[in-house]
């Protein structure tokens, strides 16, 4: 009794910390909001579009209804919902394998990085809450749903079916023989498989694939020292760097200890390392978001309940809870191109600050007044126009926009041309490509960009603003 009422505590201590968040839009993280126009126009249309490649199927279909029914607040409540989730399901886990499950449990439950997306319309912890149920069911023996849960998973974010590596070992190591490792492996990739038809048979595999790779290829770092410097600084900062140094100074002096567990094959550990680096891997390949080392938070926990004190483990999760509101940084806040160490807020207070500057900056953009018809470049897509009662779309989008100006396979089209509702003469757009503009122009339309937005803009583009006669403002 006593564990259930601590339990509840914890889940209730998670909703009163995620409820803020509910009404403040779809998430700091564009994202989010491509995901949510994607769930509406689903349920709009009944055509399945991804909102970004590979596409993330599952969440986007789950989270059609909320989107279209209940806005932010119902999808961002769903998201909360599966985060509570998650932690009974870390509970059941850790409560019959770990010394520390209390501690455990708190530390998944207020990590930065679950805080910050718990509450936002993304699928990190959608996918997460599949990777813990797998691990639950494979310690329980139930081969073949383990698998389905990691394909489940896989169909939220389709990156984290390498999640297969670590479960095979945790398998491998509790003695199951090569049948059982086969249905585990077939039930992964089968259940992946079908929650991807839906791209798979619109688009052709092929040219899913080619289409996939293709946006790959846009957005990895430019160079391999880029690579390198973002994925050691982003690594560290997925759990800060307080947080960061005390967890590898606990293993670094418990060396002989790991390395003995490793080598007398202990399930639980190995399979933390294996995982561990199995994610961190697939990160050197594309280290982008921090929350894309979610999967691997559970697996540094439980090698840290192995391997360190009481004492340093309650310290440890003093630092993770702290760095998500104040953080130690190498790096200048006003410039993350330049070093220096500097004290600034933390993941979940900056995720707050984000969201609150970017509803206020669509706010004051869709608010803007011309006396003469004018295109303004926002930036956003859907950031700027979904849920936003200011605006709505332009039947003049075909006579200036491009049909398919992102020249790949035919997606929900995040490219919209919109109006304002009271001055059909001033519109909106994310940005506008060379033959674009000129269509604008030839229209009679004046072409503004907020100077806000120049930074995002621009680098799409084949051509200045400023030698393009784009004028600058601020909103």
């Amino acid at each position: 009794m006593r564990t259930i009422r601590w339990l509840s505590l914890i889940l209730g201590a998670v909703v009163l910390t995620r409820l803020p968040f509910l009404w403040m839009g779809y998430g700091a993280d564009a994202d989010s909001w491509l995901a949510a126009n994607a769930a509406a126009s689903l349920l709009h249309t009944g055509t399945y579009f991804p909102s970004r490649l590979p596409g993330f199927p599952l969440h986007e279909i789950i989270s059609s209804p909320f989107v279209v029914l209940g806005g932010a607040v119902a999808s961002n409540g769903a998201t909360l919902l599966v985060t509570i989730a998650a932690v009974i399901v870390w509970f059941c886990f850790v409560e019959r394998i770990s010394r520390s499950p209390k501690i455990l449990v708190l530390c998944l439950a207020f990590a930065p990085v679950v805080w910050q997306h718990s509450a936002e319309t993304i699928d990190y912890v959608w996918s997460l809450l599949f990777i813990l149920l797998s691990l639950l069911t494979a310690e329980k023996k139930h081969l073949a749903l383990s698998g389905i849960c990691v394909g489940i998973a896989a169909g939220f974010r389709s990156s984290n079916i390498v999640a297969i590596v670590p479960l095979i070992t945790f398998l491998y190591l509790n003695r199951h023989d090569k049948k059982d490792l086969f249905m585990f492996t077939l039930s992964a990739l089968a259940t992946a498989s079908i929650a991807f038809l839906p791209l798979i048979l619109k688009y052709g595999a092929m040219g899913w694939i080619e289409a996939t790779q293709l946006e790959m290829s846009d957005i990895h770092p430019r160079s391999l020292s880029e690579r390198l410097i973002a994925f050691g600084y982003r690594s560290i900062y997925s759990i800060g760097l307080v947080t960061a140094v005390l967890a590898t100074v606990i293993l670094w002096s418990k060396r002989k200890e790991l390395v003995l567990a490793i080598r007398s094959h202990q399930p639980l550990i190995v399979t933390s390392v294996v995982g561990i680096a199995t994610f961190l891997l697939l990160f050197l390949w594309l280290p982008l978001e921090r929350a894309y080392l979610l999967p691997a938070l559970p697996m540094l926990l439980l090698l840290l309940d192995r391997f360190a004190t009481k004492s340093q483990i309650v310290v440890f999760t003093c630092c993770l809870i702290a760095s998500g509101i104040v953080n130690i940084d190498v790096i200048k806040s006003e410039n993350r191109r330049a070093a220096g160490l500097n004290v600034h807020w933390g993941m979940v207070i900056e995720e707050w600050q984000l969201r609150k500057k970017l509803l206020d900056e669509r706010e004051q953009i869709s608010s803007l007044s011309f006396s003469h018809k004018a295109i303004v470049m926002t930036a956003g897509g859907p950031t700027f126009w979904l849920d936003n009662d200011r605006v709505e779309r332009s039947p003049l989008e075909p006579f200036i926009l491009n049909k398919d100006s992102s020249g790949r396979l035919p997606f929900n089209p995040h490219h919209r041309l919109m109006q304002k509702k009271d001055n059909h003469d001033i519109l909106f757009v994310m940005y506008l490509l060379q033959d674009e503009l000129g269509r604008a122009r030839l229209a009679g339309y004046t072409v503004y960009c907020p100077r806000s937005a120049r930074k995002y803009i621009e680098p799409r583009l084949d051509y200045s603003l400023e030698r393009a006669g784009i004028r600058l403002i601020e909103p």
